[in-house]
C-alpha cells in the first residue's frame, strides 16, 4: 500500500460529501481511506457507511466520541501505507494531491513533503470569503532537500510554522520508529506534536503547489468555544514545549540557527498561549501564571543573548500583557526597556540621519516615514543630514514637497549621489526595493528599515 489517508469525523454532514469525493477520485489506485467515526450524532456515519459500501478502500470505524487525537491515533495503528496523510473532514484537496506527494517522495527519498494550501476564512463573511495564502516560497527553497533541523529553524526564524498536519505527507516508519502518538488528552494535538515529529526527520521538502483547501468556520475544532479542557491543554502545551525546547538546545547546543530558532519559539508560544489564556475571561489563575512566566522568562534570558529585535519586542508585548493581568515584571520591564533602547540606537546609528554631510533618500511618504523620523527624533535627536524624499507615484517635475523637503520620483533618482537609501515602507516594502533595483545605476547603502514587522508594528503603535 502506498499511501493511508486517514480521516477523523465528526458531525460533519454539510461538508463530508465533498470531502470524500475529493478523497476517492485521486489519481492514484493503490491508496486506503481510513475514516474514524468519532461519535457523529448527525448523518455523518450514514454518509461514510454509504461511501464505504460503494468503494473498496474505504475502511469506516465507529468509536464514541472521544476526539481527533484518538481517531488519528486509531487510524495510524490500522493504516497499512508507506506514507501517511491526515485529511481534515470538513476540507478537500486536489485531485492529484496523493499522486504527487508520493512520486516526490518516492523521487527524493523524503520522510515529509510539506506543500501549500488555501485557507477560507468564513469566520470573515460579511467582508467575503478571504483567502489566505501559506505559500512559504519566499522562505523556504523548494528545490532544496533540508534536513528536519534546519527546515525547523529556518520557518520559526521566518515566523511560519503553523501547527497543520493536513499540509504535509508523512513517512509512516517516522511515526512507527519514534513511537509518535497524538496525545488524547489535549486539544491543540498538531502543536504538541508536530515539532517533534520534524526534529526526527532526515530529509524535508517543500513544495509550492496549493493541494488543500482549508475551512476556517465557527464549530471546528479551531474556532469552538473554551472550556476548562482548552485552559488544561493551553498550560500542557506551553509547558511541554518550554521542557521540549530546553531537552533540544542540550542536545544540538553547538547549533546556533537552531538555538535562535528555539528560542524565537520559545517566545511564540508565550505570546499566543498568553493571548489566548488572557481573553479566556473566569479561567485565569494569575497566580499559576506569575509563577510560570517568570520561570520561563528567567530561562529564555540565560540561554542565548538574542541581537534580534523582534524577540525583545515579542517579550515586552508578552509583559505588557501580564501586567493588565496584575501580574507584574518590574525588574524585567526595565530590562527589556534597556535592550530596546540599546538596539533601537544600534539600529538608527546605521540611517546616519544626524551626519549633516550626508546625503539621504528617504523612500516612502507615509505614515511609517513619519513614525521613523520621530522615534529616530527620540532616540538620536534631531535629524540633520539633507533629506530628498523619494515616491514612485509623485511626477516627474521635482516641485512638490513632504515635510518640508523636495520629492522627486524615483525614476530621477541617479540625478543625486546619496549616500544611503531608506525604504521607509512595510506593505510595499520587497516591491520597493525591487523598484530601486531596477532604476538606480550607482552603489549606494539601501537600508531596508521596515523589513522585520516587529519593528513596523513596534512604532506604528507607538507613535500613531
Amino acid at each position: 500500500m502506498k499511501v493511508t489517508v486517514i480521516l477523523p469525523v465528526y458531525n460533519v454532514e454539510n461538508y463530508l460529501e465533498e470531502c470524500l469525493e475529493s478523497l476517492v477520485n485521486q489519481t492514484i489506485d493503490d491508496c486506503e481511506i481510513i475514516a474514524i467515526n468519532d461519535g457523529s450524532t448527525d448523518n455523518s456515519r450514514l454518509i461514510l457507511e454509504r461511501y464505504q459500501s460503494k468503494y473498496t478502500n474505504i475502511t469506516v470505524v465507529n468509536q464514541k466520541n472521544s476526539g481527533v487525537s484518538k481517531s488519528r491515533n486509531v487510524g495510524i495503528d490500522l493504516a497499512k501505507g508507506e506514507y501517511l496523510y491526515f485529511c481534515d473532514s470538513d476540507d478537500y484537496i486536489e485531485k492529484n494531491l496523493i499522486e504527487v506527494c508520493y512520486e516526490i517522495c518516492e523521487r527524493d527519498k523524503l520522510d515529509i513533503l510539506w506543500f501549500s494550501a488555501s485557507i477560507i476564512d468564513y469566520l470573515n463573511i460579511e467582508k467575503g470569503n478571504k483567502t489566505i495564502d501559506t505559500d512559504m516560497q519566499q522562505f523556504i527553497d523548494s528545490s532544496k532537500i533540508y534536513t528536519g533541523i534546519e527546515i525547523t529553524s529556518q520557518v520559526i526564524r521566518n515566523s511560519v510554522l503553523r501547527s497543520y498536519m493536513w499540509n504535509k505527507i508523512y513517512k509512516r516508519s517516522l511515526f512507527v520508529d519514534n513511537n509518535f502518538k497524538f496525545n488524547e488528552d489535549i486539544v491543540y494535538e498538531d502543536v504538541d506534536l508536530l515539532l517533534k515529529i520534524l526534529m526526527k526527520a532526515n530529509r524535508v521538502k517543500y513544495i509550492p503547489q496549493k493541494l488543500y483547501t482549508y475551512r476556517r468556520r465557527e464549530n471546528s475544532i479551531t474556532t469552538s468555544e473554551v472550556s476548562e479542557k482548552t485552559i488544561n491543554s493551553l498550560k500542557y502545551v506551553l509547558e511541554s514545549k518550554f521542557e521540549y525546547c530546553k531537552e533540544v538546545l542540550n542536545q544540538h547546543e553547538g547549533n546556533k540557527e537552531l538555538l535562535l530558532a528555539m528560542k524565537k519559539y520559545i517566545c511564540m508560544r508565550m505570546e499566543l498561549l498568553t493571548l489566548a489564556i488572557f481573553n479566556f475571561k473566569g479561567y485565569i489563575n494569575e497566580e499559576y501564571w506569575g509563577y510560570k512566566f517568570k520561570k520561563y522568562f528567567k530561562y529564555y534570558f540565560s540561554i542565548f543573548e538574542s541581537n534580534y529585535i523582534s524577540e525583545y519586542i515579542q517579550i515586552n508585548k508578552i509583559i505588557k500583557m501580564c501586567t493588565r493581568k496584575n501580574i507584574k515584571f518590574e525588574y524585567l520591564e526595565r530590562k527589556i526597556e534597556n535592550i530596546l533602547n540599546e538596539k533601537y540606537i544600534e539600529l538608527f546609528k546605521e540611517l546616519d540621519l544626524n551626519n549633516k554631510d550626508k546625503l539621504i533618500g528617504i523612500y516612502g511618504i507615509g505614515n511609517h516615514t513619519i513614525n521613523l523620523i520621530k522615534a529616530y527624533e527620540r532616540y538620536m535627536g534631531r535629524v540633520q543630514a539633507k533629506i530628498i524624499f523619494i515616491d514612485s507615484s509623485k511626477s516627474k517635475n521635482e516641485c512638490e514637497e513632504y515635510l518640508n523637503r523636495k520629492v522627486i520620483n524615483v525614476s530621477n533618482i541617479n540625478r543625486y549621489n546619496f549616500d544611503k537609501v531608506i525604504i521607509s515602507s512595510f506593505t510595499y516594502e520587497k516591491e520597493i526595493f525591487l523598484n530601486l533595483i531596477n532604476h538606480i545605476n550607482y552603489s549606494t547603502n539601501i537600508i531596508r528599515f521596515y523589513e522585520n514587522e516587529w519593528i513596523y508594528i513596534y512604532l506604528m503603535k507607538k507613535y500613531r
